[in-house]
């Protein structure tokens, strides 16, 4: 089974931030994921099948100090592996 979400990336000084939230009104909030640099966070995002297409869209949204938000399906595993509560 998997659940229908959104991860909003940010960038902080010297690092990424990326967020799940679920579409599930009822779902628990989750801690957050760090990537230290953006060959870290490119890598993340390929880990989660994430088309080279909208890593790139994220990438220029970061470049221009905004946020990046993506649709985003994930198994239980991906969520408990990367976004534990």
């Amino acid at each position: 089974m998997t659940e229908e979400g959104t991860l909003g990336i940010v960038r902080l000084k010297n690092s990424y931030q990326v967020r799940y939230a679920s579409n599930d009104p009822h779902s628990m909030d989750r801690q957050h994921y760090q990537c230290t640099d953006e060959t870290e966070l490119g890598a993340f995002l390929q880990q989660l099948a994430i088309d080279s297409w909208y890593i790139k869209q994220v990438f220029a949204e970061l470049w221009k100090g905004r946020l990046a938000a993506l649709p985003i399906v994930l198994s239980p595993e991906q969520i408990q592996e990367y976004f534990a509560a």
